[in-house]
Order: C-alpha cells, then sequence, then structure tokens
C-alpha cells in the first residue's frame, strides 16, 4: 500500500491542529458519556451543531473557520475535528476525535468560536484513521484494452467509511473521469476527473466527501476515451475494510455508462479511492450540548462604606457553564462565603478574593477592598445584672454624637451618658456618629435583670372543706410563705395547705445569687360538704326479695354496703343480723357527705300453735318439674318461689291434693318455696338438676 504521496500533508494538519486559540470569544461544553463499559481511545464522535442560529447572531463566522474544540475550559489542548456540514444549518454535523472516553464515565470537552481573524483547521485527516485504498494499490498487469470504455470493479464496504480523494493508475499519463456508482440504484454518486503521469497512482480530492454504508454494494470505473489505455491483471486485492465481488466493464460507453459485464477475480483499469475509517463502539457516545457563553469572567468593584452597612458583594459573573460555585476568601464578616452575592455587615476595613468556578471546570479570580471609614466607640457601665427596678448608668466615648435605644426603659435617647432601669433582660444599642465622616459605629450589648419569678397555680382554686391542697412554686433559689396558718411549712418550694375557710397566700421567690426577689399570690376557696341523711327500715325478712332502697336525702347519690347492687338490697343475700348501709352524696362543687343506716334481717318462716301447714314435695332433686301434695286445708294457701338473687320468679295457689309446679325453663341451681297459709309460712329448698 502507497504511503509517501500523503504521510508528509497528514502531519501537518495535525500538528496544526493543536496551536492554542487566541481571541475567542464564546464557547459551549460538552458531555460526552460513555456507555458500553469500556474505556475507548481516540473515538470520532458526531455532533449536531446549530450553526445557523451562531451565525444568524453574529457570533460564529459563516465559513466555520473560527470552530475549535478542546479538552479544558481555557483550550490548552486542541481536538482535531472535520466539519461534514452543512454550515449555516440548524444541524450542521460535526466530528470531533477524543483521545479517551473512561467506562462509563461523562468527559467535557469544550467548543469555542467567534474570533473574525480564525483559519479553519477543519480536517478529515487526524480525525479520522487512514486513509486506507481500495485497490490495496494494485500495480501488477499488462497495458492496453479497448478505448471508448469503463473498467472498475465491484465492492462491499465491511463497516461504514469515509471517502476523500479518487486516484487512477494507468499507461497513457492522461486525465481520465473515475465514477463511483450505487450498484443496486445505478445512480452516479461521485464523478471527478484525475490527472497525473502514467504508471503511477495519481489522486485527486473530491469537493465534497461521501459516506459509504456498511453492506451497500458499490462500483468503482475508470473511463478510456479515445486513444487511452488501461493495465488489466489477475487479482481480488482490495483494502481490508472493503469485500471484492467481482470486475466490471462496458465497451463503446460513456464515463456515465452503468457498466454490466462481468469477469470474476480480475482487476481493469486500476481506478482507487481514498477512504478514512473510525472507531465503532456499541451502544455509542451519548453527547449534550450546553449553552452558548462567552468566558467565564468574576468582575469586583471596591467599596468604601462606614462600619455597621450591610452590604451584598456583586460578583457580576459572566461566561459561566452550567451551575457555578463560589468561595470567598476569606470567609470572616460574609453570610455565605459560598454565595457568589454574599452580605455581609462591615466592621473593619477588609479584603476578600473570589474564585467563581463553573459545572464545566472553568475558573476566574478577582479582589475586592471594602474600605470602613467609621470610627469606634466604647460603653461602660457597674453592672452585668441588676434586679426588676433597679437603675444602671450607661456611659459613651470615642466619637461626637451618640443615640441610644430602646427607649422605653432609658432617661434620654442622646448623650453621653444616660441611665436605664428595665423590668426585663434589654439588649441595648449604642449609635456614635462622626462628624467628619458621617460614619457610625454602633455597639450592642446586653443588661441582665435577674430572672427570679414566683411561678403559682393562679386562682382562684377549689377545695372542700377538710381537703388538703400541695402549693408548688418554681422560679427561684428559695422561697417563703405566709401566712403560717393552715401551711405545713413557710418555706421550700412544696407546702400542704388545709384551710378551714377562704384564704389568700404569698410566696415570695429569691435569687440568692444576685439577692433579688419576686412575690405572688394564690386564692384558695374552701366549699363546706353537703350535709346527708339516711333513713331505712329497720327489719326485712330473710325471705324478701330484693328491695329498692331509698331515704338518702339530698337525692342523686349512691347506696354501698353488704349486698346492695345498683341501689337495690338483697335481705336473703345478706343474711340474718345486722348490716350497716351508707348513703353518698356529691355537690357541684365535687364535695361530699354521707350518712348510714342500719338494715335488720329476721328469720320469717315459722307455725303458729295449734295450726298446722302439712304439704310434701317430690320429686327433689328434680329436673325442674315438682309436685307439692298437700292435705284438706279449709284456708287458701298461696305459694312463692325466689331464686337466691332474692327475685320472684313463680308465685301462685296450691290446691288440695296434688298442685304441679313447673320451673324447667329455669336454671340448675337451688331455689326457695315458701308456702303462706293463716298468716304463717314454711319454707322448703327446691333443687334443680340437669
Amino acid at each position: 500500500m502507497k504511503k509517501s504521496i500523503y504521510t508528509f500533508f497528514f502531519v501537518l494538519l495535525y500538528v496544526s491542529a493543536f496551536a492554542q486559540p487566541q481571541g475567542w470569544s464564546h464557547k459551549r461544553v460538552i458531555q460526552v458519556t460513555e456507555n458500553s463499559g469500556t474505556t475507548v481511545t481516540n473515538y470520532q464522535l458526531k455532533l449536531y451543531i446549530d450553526t445557523q442560529t451562531e451565525i444568524n447572531a453574529g457570533r460564529m463566522l459563516a465559513s466555520g473557520d473560527d470552530i475549535r474544540f478542546s479538552t479544558d475550559c481555557e483550550a490548552t489542548t486542541l481536538l482535531n475535528h472535520w466539519i461534514e456540514g452543512p454550515m449555516n444549518d440548524d444541524s450542521t454535523v460535526i466530528w470531533v476525535k477524543i483521545p479517551s472516553l473512561p467506562a462509563n464515565g461523562t468527559t467535557s470537552i469544550f467548543m469555542q468560536y467567534g474570533n473574525p481573524l480564525a483559519t479553519s483547521t477543519s480536517a478529515i485527516v487526524g480525525c479520522f484513521i487512514g486513509p486506507h485504498s481500495s485497490t490495496d494499490s494494485v500495480a501488477s498487469g499488462n497495458a492496453g484494452g479497448a478505448q471508448l470504455s469503463q473498467r472498475g470493479f465491484r465492492f462491499a464496504p465491511t463497516q461504514d467509511i469515509l471517502v476523500q480523494s479518487f486516484g487512477k493508475r494507468e499507461p497513457t499519463g492522461t486525465t481520465r473521469y473515475v465514477t463511483l456508482f450505487n450498484f443496486t440504484t445505478q445512480a452516479i454518486l461521485r464523478q471527478m476527473q484525475v490527472s497525473g503521469p502514467a504508471a503511477q497512482y495519481s489522486y485527486g480530492a473530491l469537493t465534497s466527501p461521501i459516506w459509504l454504508t456498511t453492506g451497500t454494494q458499490y462500483i468503482l470505473e475508470l473511463y478510456q476515451g479515445t486513444g487511452d489505455g488501461y493495465y488489466f491483471g489477475t487479482s481480488s486485492a482490495i483494502g481490508q475494510h472493503l469485500t471484492y465481488l467481482d470486475m466490471r466493464y462496458c465497451n463503446s460507453c460513456t464515463q456515465n455508462t452503468f457498466p454490466t459485464n462481468t469477469l470474476s477475480n480480475y482487476h481493469y483499469g486500476y481506478p482507487d479511492l481514498w477512504y478514512f475509517t473510525k472507531n465503532n463502539v456499541s451502544p455509542a457516545p451519548t453527547a449534550v450540548i450546553g449553552a452558548v457563553l462567552p468566558s467565564l469572567a468574576a468582575q469586583l468593584v471596591d467599596v468604601f462604606a462606614c462600619k455597621g452597612d450591610s452590604l451584598t458583594l456583586n460578583s457580576a459573573i459572566t461566561g459561566n457553564l452550567g451551575a457555578t460555585t463560589c468561595l470567598w476568601t476569606p470567609s470572616t464578616g460574609l453570610n455565605n462565603p459560598s454565595d457568589c452575592n454574599p452580605m455581609m455587615v462591615l466592621d473593619s476595613t477588609v479584603a476578600f478574593s473570589l474564585t467563581v468556578s463553573d459545572s464545566a471546570g472553568c475558573a476566574s479570580n478577582d479582589s475586592i477592598w471594602i474600605f470602613n471609614n467609621s470610627p469606634t466607640i466604647a460603653v461602660s457601665y457597674d453592672s452585668t445584672v441588676i434586679c426588676a427596678g433597679d437603675t444602671v448608668d450607661f456611659e459613651a466615648s470615642g466619637t461626637d454624637f451618640y443615640t441610644w435605644g430602646p427607649g422605653g426603659s432609658l432617661s434620654a435617647t442622646s448623650g453621653d451618658s444616660v441611665l436605664a432601669f428595665p423590668s426585663a433582660t434589654t439588649l441595648y444599642t449604642a449609635i456614635g456618629t462622626d462628624s467628619l465622616s458621617g460614619c457610625t459605629d454602633t455597639v450592642s450589648f446586653t443588661l441582665n435583670v435577674s430572672t427570679v419569678m414566683a411561678v403559682v397555680v393562679l386562682g382562684p382554686l377549689n377545695m372542700c372543706e377538710g381537703d388538703t391542697l400541695t402549693l408548688t412554686v418554681s422560679g427561684g433559689d428559695a422561697y417563703t410563705w405566709s401566712p403560717g396558718t393552715s401551711l405545713s411549712d413557710t418555706l421550700g418550694s412544696t407546702v400542704l395547705a388545709t384551710p378551714a375557710s377562704d384564704i389568700t397566700y404569698f410566696v415570695t421567690a429569691w435569687d440568692t445569687v444576685n439577692n433579688c426577689s419576686a412575690t405572688n399570690s394564690i386564692d384558695v376557696l374552701v366549699h363546706a360538704n353537703p350535709v346527708v341523711t339516711f333513713e331505712l327500715l329497720d327489719h326485712f325478712c330473710d325471705i324478701d326479695p330484693a328491695v329498692q332502697l331509698t331515704g338518702g336525702s339530698p337525692a342523686g347519690g349512691t347506696y354501698s354496703g353488704p349486698s346492695v347492687n345498683a341501689g337495690m338490697f338483697a335481705p336473703g343475700t345478706a343474711g340474718v343480723g345486722s348490716h350497716v348501709l351508707t348513703y353518698t352524696y356529691a355537690d357541684l362543687n365535687g364535695c361530699e357527705g354521707s350518712d348510714t343506716a342500719t338494715a335488720i334481717v329476721d328469720v320469717c318462716i315459722g307455725v303458729t300453735p295449734g295450726v298446722e301447714v302439712s304439704f310434701t314435695v317430690h320429686p327433689n332433686p328434680s329436673n325442674g318439674v315438682f309436685t307439692i301434695t298437700m292435705g284438706d286445708n279449709p284456708e287458701e294457701t298461696s305459694f312463692r318461689v325466689v331464686n337466691l338473687m332474692g327475685q320472684v320468679i313463680r308465685t301462685g295457689k296450691v290446691e288440695s291434693g296434688k298442685t304441679l309446679l313447673d320451673l324447667e325453663t329455669q336454671p340448675a341451681g337451688l331455689y326457695i318455696l315458701t308456702v303462706e297459709s293463716l298468716g304463717l309460712r314454711k319454707t322448703f329448698n327446691l333443687e334443680i338438676l340437669r
């Protein structure tokens, strides 16, 4: 393969592309992301740039001669590129050769333009790999052949290739047409005349290079006019990125005739082309093109101000790409040294340095002086802590005039000396004014007032007669209480109070460090307990059912005691004897009173002498059905059945003979049967079994 003809031309272009640009006014950052997961070197990145907008805005030359690409913001290292075109279009194709892309990483490159004196550095050589020869420089074979003929070969690229030049080798040294056809459509893709001496390869650059795509078939032909000859020989040589298919020819034809005749394993002609390749990665890297901006700059202007002035340090940043970060040094006095326009309150003359960086890695520096023309004042006073109600003298010095604040607790708001009498800790401010510069100095200081307080539960508090109330105070170091009557103690933060009537207590809290005190009071209201009475019938029978208790006054209270449930008293459950029952009543103030009564339960089963109530009950126990058998009885006899809770569950009359008592619906357990005749009662225990 021939090298000597184009090697020197390639080296010149490659070196000149790395000259550092001067005078470029605009740039863009381009973020390139590697997507294949492998480190890629010398990659040809295809970009689509809106050159139309930039040209119309006057920021870019219409020719694109001012376009440069670099690896850094300041363009110290330039990258080879080639403008495929078209220029002045919203999608101009530009190729850039990037030295390295880390696996799955993102790399920033920069596009600079905006220099009206720039000359073009766009070139295929140095940006792409090559050039390569399509015929692989076939030079063997015989000379001769038919005139007015086309001779060439059919081929297909194994990858996309960029054709820059057409060439020829023929025996007569005449200017020849070299034509590239699309084999499928038979269309002429490129055609040019190539001149040069006989018996050697000569080349001419295409006015517009052309991409040939992978797998597409093409025919490259050399035309012989009148008196022309050509070389021919057996060969299927082809460039390493191409596939040789066959030789194609036509006779008695023109340079525009599509050749249809075929020979295998021959080269006739010989036409040639120079092509370039690129690195191919799948999936391909992607690029994001940033906004158009001028060079990054931070411009600062010195400031003259008075002490205490609130200032904004305006950085006037231009040309930033993406997010901008700022760093001010020193940080003293700035509300945020990372803010590009921080705030500060001037205290003294100070110098700051600003470093500005953008997300693309561009940086700029500037500095600023802030000059303080203010005087310095001082304020003196005897004590830093006083008791509420005390007075302290403030004395100012260092300048001509003074104003004071806040005025609510000062004897005056102007003058060298003022008296302060705050009721609470107060932040005071003294402002001194210099009569010559008009600047002021401000001193702020705090006069602490003892925070002792007597914090108690504020009244009135309510309690019932005879109760004990806990009183608690906080806010001091020590405490005294008065009056001492009905108090458990007159010292301490917690005391117990048992007043018999309404009373007001006083408590004093002490700040023992500063000997300050505070006093508070609490009103206590004492409510009398209600008067309660409870009257009760004093006799119950042991076989009586549960009875609702009454007789408690005032109404609305609650009953309690043995065998009392929900206000019901069950004599049978309580049993024979005396039982103390209680009635309790609470008024609207929550105060309670109570009274008691005695319930007497007697045995109420017996027979009058000379009178016999004779009957039997069987079966007993039973499943709930009992038979009462009774002899002749001239008097009316009745019965009742009571459960153990005192509830009457059945009543009726007992007839002479047999009376059926059916309790099948009742649960298993013990029941009491009472039979009464002639005012006398007789009781039996009944048992139901299941």
